[in-house]
């Protein structure tokens, strides 16, 4: 739960024990600490005054200075201890405590058009099976309560609106309803009622009509499905008053904000609203770390990717290539082969006692020709141009695997 100070009593704090104390007290840091003394107009102790102290040397202390004009006389100091927190957290979790300093608890909240539209649609509505009124507009909070929670209900939304204000926040309708935006993120958020469920009693009404319909039934008329229907509930349910404030209902890896915030023992949600202002900070903190992991996380599968797609593409073209070589050089070796049988021939032949042979050999000679023919160079570069090869189109036929 929040402490709350006047002006005096922090600056009787400041002055009592060193800065590094009272932040440990708060769970805060010394800067913190310095930053909410230099917002309210509070002198510090300055460097070397507690050694001085210590030793039993004279020293000044400065007086506390009327308040500015626009100052409040009031200082909150939040919950949460964000030296316990991971980094990504810790940054923006102070700065909230210290902007929530000023929140003044008795302030009148300024109407909100969210809530006045939303209380007046859940004055109209009719509670649901479990007892709850609903807002069922993109424009409306999402909220779910018994109607007798509803004064509580637009007490809490008042002060969270205000506290999420000091915060940097403000309250618009999106494509997920209305939701707060601020900090370069939208966060979803909701207001519900818990309830609680138990079996249902028959009353003696009930009792009095299921013995009517038994009465009803024919002796043998238990295979019908009116013998087996159950005609009242199983379970009643009955809201508790307590209230429950959830921030964007998404999934974080690792440390994780918090995005519940619920009634206690002794403290209700519309006195938590600094507390929750400083949470949505935070969570929208961990929302901005999270999109840039999910980015970095995204870019680094793209680029993994791509490398196995690139490996892929050059075994293709590789494999390709190997194919076609070894077709080049089966017409080297045809060539070459055939030309050594047609000299052989001719060496060994008779002049015309083998017509034939003389034919094969007329032939096999043209056969070089045309063979020699497609492997000189600018035959080759037509045959690989008609197949894809050797160019930018070596990848032809080429498709990746998308994962």
């Amino acid at each position: 739960m929040p402490r709350r100070f006047t002006r005096q009593e922090f600056y009787d704090l400041v002055w009592s024990k060193p800065i590094t104390h009272i932040a440990k007290d708060f769970g805060l840091s010394d800067v913190a600490i310095h930053k909410i003394c230099k917002k309210h107009g509070i002198p510090n102790p300055p460097l070397g005054y507690w050694a001085k102290k210590a030793n039993g040397k004279p020293v000044t202390q400065t007086p506390l200075p009327p308040s500015e004009k626009g100052l409040h006389d009031a200082i909150v100091i939040t919950e949460g201890n964000s030296l316990s927190e991971p980094d990504s957290f810790r940054a923006a979790r102070e700065q909230a405590r210290i902007n929530a300093s000023s929140m003044i608890e008795d302030e009148p909240a300024v109407p909100h058009p969210v809530v006045e539209r939303t209380i007046a649609a859940l004055e109209k509505a009719k509670p649901d099976e479990k007892g709850l009124v609903r807002s069922t507009k993109a424009s409306y909070a999402n909220v779910a309560v018994s109607p007798a929670s509803i004064t509580r209900l637009k007490l809490a939304l008042d002060r969270l609106f205000a506290a999420a204000a000091v915060q940097g926040f403000q309250v618009v309708k999106s494509e997920e309803g209305t939701v707060f935006s601020g900090h370069d993120v939208q966060i979803a958020f909701g207001i519900h009622e818990t309830v609680k469920r138990v079996k249902h009693e028959l009353t003696p009404a009930e009792l009095e009509e299921e013995e009517r319909h038994k009465k009803k039934l024919r002796p043998n008329d238990w295979f019908s499905a009116d013998y087996f229907r159950r005609r009242f509930p199983e379970w009643d349910y009955i809201p508790t008053g307590q209230l429950a404030v959830e921030l964007d209902d998404i999934y974080f890896s690792g440390a994780a904000p918090r995005r519940n915030f619920r009634d206690g023992k002794t403290q209700k949600v519309e006195a938590m609203s600094e507390d929750i202002a400083v949470g949505l900070a935070v969570f929208a903190a961990a929302k901005k770390e999270k999109a840039r992991r999910d980015k970095e996380w995204a870019e680094q599968l793209e680029i993994e990717r791509q490398r196995r797609q690139e490996a892929e593409r050059r075994e293709h073209i590789a494999k390709r290539r190997n194919e076609e070589m070894t077709d080049v050089l089966a017409d080297v070796e045809k060539a070459t082969r055939l030309q050594q049988l047609v000299t052989n021939l001719k060496t060994d032949m008779p002049s015309d006692e083998h017509p034939r042979t003389a034919e094969f050999v007329a032939w096999a000679e043209k056969y070089i020709e045309t063979l020699s023919e497609n492997l000189s160079s600018a035959r080759l570069d037509e045959r690989f141009a008609g197949k894809r090869l050797f160019g930018p189109d070596d990848d032809y036929n080429f498709y990746p695997n998308r994962w």
